[in-house]
């Protein structure tokens, strides 16, 4: 497991521990993801259960991560699953891996603080914008919610080249699925003047590989467990809730 995380985050130490006197059952499972960072080349999950091992009970199961970076945005997690069924299954590579297929309970909480995500995008605009000589300051990130699973978001720029200013609008939507996978779509950039127009087109090759990109939120594939009364909320805090229901 440490080596299937650290494939998916660059880590501070190891994550697991496992208190297991009697494997395969096991009594408690901790996940601790403080301060890691996910990999911006994460594979995506791929298995195969036509050749599963063994099914491993766990009493508890417990991840948590506060400060963990997504994609340079600090990002706190936490689940807590009861009575749990991992199943050994083969990933593409021929590796095993662990897949949920059961909880008898469990939540799981994902969260950012608005603050935390506007510092991002306005690090990402003045590194594209400043390589063509546009600065960008004055920041301001507006969020509404679209619905249980879905936001639209805006983001007004003051753009400034020598003496001239001007303020730009990038806008867009986050769609969340069942799956806790994160996708971005509708960016567009608009603004007005020349140096308006200059500084989407510095920004434009970035939203473009942005636009459409889905972002998997969860370190642990899912398997055949899905998730009710999945809520994304917005506040000072954008957070998904969610809790565990069998396939």
């Amino acid at each position: 497991m440490n080596a299937s995380l650290a494939r998916a985050f660059v880590l501070n130490r190891p994550p697991v521990s496992i208190d297991a006197p009697a494997f395969p059952a096991i009594d408690a499972l901790a996940i601790t993801l403080d301060g890691a960072q996910v990999r911006d080349d994460a594979p995506r999950a791929s298995f195969s259960t036509d050749r599963a091992g063994r099914d491993l009970p766990i009493a508890k199961l417990r991840m948590a991560g506060a400060g963990v970076s997504i994609y340079g945005a600090s990002v706190d997690v936490n689940l807590d699953a009861s009575n749990v069924r991992l199943l050994e299954a083969t990933n593409t590579d021929g590796e095993i891996v662990l897949l949920f297929k059961g909880a008898a309970a469990g939540t799981v909480e994902i969260g950012a603080s608005a603050a935390a995500i506007e510092s991002l995008i306005a690090t990402v605009a003045r590194q594209q914008a400043g390589a063509h000589g546009v600065s960008i300051d004055d920041v301001k990130l507006t969020l509404q919610q679209r619905g249980a699973h879905s936001i639209a978001a805006e983001v007004r720029l003051r753009a400034r080249k020598l003496f001239l200013s001007t303020t730009i609008r990038i806008t867009g939507q986050l769609e969340l699925d069942r799956s806790l996978t994160a996708k971005i779509s509708s960016l567009r950039c608009d603004g007005d003047g020349p140096i308006g127009s200059l500084a989407c087109a510095a920004l434009a090759p970035h939203l473009q590989c942005l636009n459409g990109r889905e972002f998997p939120l969860m370190a642990l594939s899912l398997g055949d467990v899905r998730l009710r009364d999945l809520q994304l909320s917005v506040g000072d805090r954008v957070s998904v809730t969610a809790e565990f229901a069998a396939a």
